[in-house]
C-alpha cells in the first residue's frame, strides 16, 4: 500500500517537469544602398502535448487460485471482472505517448451468511506507438507495466461488536487478505474527436502476472498460503482528455 501511495504522489508531481512548447527567434539585418532592413524569423520547435484524463471501465482478473479455497469453505468467490476508476497523466511527442496511471476496482459479494468485499490498486506506465493517425482519429499499440495490489475481505454477515468488550480474542468472523503483483503485457488505444475540446480514447490490454507475491495479512500468519502465478488481467476503459 505504502508503494501504491507513494507512486500516486509521483504521478501527481509529474506536470512539474514537463516540456513546455518552446519558440526561438532569429533577427537578420539585411544592408542594401537604400538602406538597412531586419527580418524577423520565428521558429516552434515540436510541442510535447500533456494533460490529466479519466477512465472509466472494467479490470477482469480472470480465476483466482484462492477461489478453490473459497469455494470448499462455503465462502463467496472472488468476482472474474469489477468496475474500475482511474486516473492519468500524459504526455505525446509526435508519434509516442507516455501514460502514467492509477487505477482502483471494488467488488462486493453476498451469500445469506457471508459476504466478500475486494478492492483492487494499481499503478501502470504505458508507452505506446501511434502508427495512424487521421487528425480526429488514431490507432496506438505498445506495452503496459503494472504494480498492483489486491485486498479481499471475509466477513460472516451479522456479526455483532460490543464495545463493552473490545477483547479480539473474543470476536471472529472477519479475515482480511492481500498480494501484491507485478504485470505486463500488450495495449492498443483507439483516439476519437482528437481535435475537440475533449478528445476520447478507448484503452484496452492483456496484463501477464510476472511476479505474484502470496496471499498475506496485516493482521495474521496465513500458513497454507499460495501465489497468483500465471494470472491474466484483461481491461477495457473509456478515457475522456481533461
Amino acid at each position: 500500500m505504502k508503494k501504491i501511495i507513494l507512486a500516486a504522489i509521483c504521478l501527481l508531481g509529474a506536470k512539474s517537469v514537463v516540456m513546455a512548447q518552446e519558440t526561438t527567434m532569429t533577427t537578420t539585418k539585411t544592408t542594401t544602398a537604400t538602406g538597412t532592413s531586419t527580418t524577423t524569423i520565428y521558429q516552434t520547435k515540436d510541442e510535447v502535448k500533456h494533460g490529466w484524463y479519466l477512465g472509466l471501465g472494467v479490470v477482469a482478473p480472470g480465476d483466482y487460485k484462492i477461489n478453490d479455497k473459497l469455494k470448499a469453505a462455503g465462502m463467496p468467490e472472488l468476482p472474474s471482472e469489477m468496475f474500475e476508476l482511474s486516473i492519468g497523466y500524459n504526455l505525446t511527442y509526435k508519434r509516442f505517448s507516455l501514460d502514467g496511471e492509477f487505477g482502483t476496482g471494488y467488488m462486493d459479494k453476498k451469500t445469506a451468511s457471508d459476504r466478500v468485499t475486494g478492492l483492487m490498486l494499481n499503478m501502470k506506465l504505458r508507452g505506446h506507438y501511434m502508427f495512424l493517425n487521421k487528425g480526429n482519429y488514431s490507432l496506438s499499440a505498445g506495452v503496459d507495466l503494472t504494480y498492483a495490489n489486491n485486498t479481499f475481505d471475509l466477513y460472516s454477515r451479522g456479526n455483532v461488536i460490543d464495545l463493552d468488550d473490545l477483547n479480539p480474542a473474543t470476536h471472529s468472523g472477519h479475515i482480511s487478505l492481500y498480494n501484491n503483483q507485478f504485470l505486463a503485457g500488450p495495449s492498443l488505444a483507439f483516439g476519437a474527436f482528437q481535435k475537440s475540446n475533449t478528445p476520447v480514447r478507448l484503452n484496452v490490454g492483456y496484463d501477464i502476472s510476472l511476479i505474484s507475491g502470496k496471499w498475506k495479512s496485516e493482521v495474521a500468519n496465513v500458513s497454507n498460503s499460495l501465489k497468483e502465478s500465471d494470472l491474466g488481467v484483461f481491461y477495457a476503459k473509456v478515457v475522456f482528455m481533461l
